[in-house]
């Protein structure tokens, strides 16, 4: 089974329609999701039943998911480090310069 983790700050009332669409792709695919602890205590109206929390990353996670800005994909870069878990920036602040998807 595949891994991810979803990592941000608060998604803006305007993108979480987006939020619910990535969750639903990734639970029809059957991927496991995983939440940062502050992805997760600030989105947890928008999370339903997921409560995996990732306090650290490692190579048994297959991908993240930065949701944010080009602040967030850079923070997720920090976090990331080492491990090389690929990251998909997800654009869903004002800028979005770093990030993959709009």
């Amino acid at each position: 089974m595949n891994r991810i983790i979803l990592h941000g700050l608060s998604v803006e009332e305007n993108s979480e329609k987006y939020l619910t669409q990535i969750i639903d792709r990734l639970k029809i695919e059957g991927i496991e999701i995983w939440c940062t602890s502050l992805f997760h205590s600030r989105n947890r109206h928008l999370l339903g039943e997921i409560d995996n929390i990732a306090e650290h990353i490692d190579k048994s996670f297959d991908a993240v998911f930065s949701l944010g800005g080009d602040g967030t994909f850079l923070e997720s870069l920090l976090w990331v480090g080492a491990s090389e878990v690929p990251i998909l920036g997800i654009n869903m602040g004002r800028l979005g310069f770093l990030a993959s998807i709009a």
